[in-house]
């Protein structure tokens, strides 16, 4: 005779089953959208560190230079005087539309004469600054031009707004030796200058009086033309070196991007 009290209970019910699926699907997707956030993050940061390195580097290059040949004019040898990094071009490289959104980096030379005045931009007017170098009637560019993209999807932006996103940044900034002292200063142009649509627009002599010595601002949004939070980048005024180039603390009195 079969005792029914003693009965063994083998296996799980639907109902456990279903639990347990349950539990363990929402604890894949906490765990999922924990890593996935973590990995924005540090992607975000990284642009950001990305973009503050790309600045630092051309104060780097204008510091360590290297003179650059060309006829000039009759010139066998340019002095290099700076960077010109600009932002906002409508051209790139090639005369394509700029659609990447590209940072273009021009190497700043002009002619190697004694030089009487101790002011930067005057002196820089008297050595015939220029990104370019004319050569039998033709212009090419003067040196190395580099070209910046942001990492990550991260889009360079103004401080800013407006109902349907943000502006995106456009300027000029000018990282210049004095061609006399040797000295070296920063100077923000707010308009951009069309370098790759025209390579004769790449002198600058008559353009330089249009830069002025002020703080430069740079938001840079992690979800491109989206509002959110974003990171204050600044080239303080007057940037003498690489540490001139300030990170700002997302969360500090001093983010002029909050907005």
């Amino acid at each position: 005779m079969v005792d029914m009290k003693r009965r063994v209970k083998y296996g799980f019910t639907l109902v456990e089953v279903s639990l347990f699926l349950a539990v363990t699907g929402l604890l894949f997707i906490g765990i999922v959208a924990g890593v996935q956030g973590s990995l924005s993050q540090q992607r975000y940061n990284d642009s950001v560190q990305s973009f503050a390195e790309f600045l630092r580097s051309a104060y780097s290059q204008v510091m360590n230079v290297e003179n650059v040949e060309g006829d000039g004019g009759g010139r066998t040898e340019l002095a290099i005087y700076g960077k010109l990094i600009v932002f906002g071009e409508s051209k790139n490289f090639q005369g394509a539309p700029n659609d990447d959104g590209a940072t273009y980096v021009y190497t700043v030379v002009g002619g190697a004469d004694d030089i009487e005045s101790n002011n930067t931009m005057d002196a820089l007017k008297e050595v015939g600054a220029s990104v370019v170098i004319e050569e039998g009637g033709t212009y090419k560019l003067a040196g190395i031009a580099e070209q910046y993209f942001t990492r990550w999807g991260a889009a360079i932006q103004t401080i800013n707004g407006w109902d349907g996103g943000y502006e995106p940044f456009k300027g000029a900034v000018l990282i210049a030796r004095n061609p006399k002292s040797g000295a070296v200063f920063t100077y923000f142009n707010e308009n951009t200058i069309e370098i790759n649509r025209n390579l004769k627009d790449g002198n600058l002599v008559n353009k330089l009086d249009n830069f002025k010595i002020q703080d430069v601002n740079f938001c840079i949004n992690p979800d491109g033309d989206r509002k959110g939070r974003r990171r204050n980048i600044r080239i303080v005024a007057g940037a003498r070196n690489s540490s001139g180039v300030e990170v700002i603390a997302q969360d500090g009195e001093e983010n002029q991007c909050k907005n």
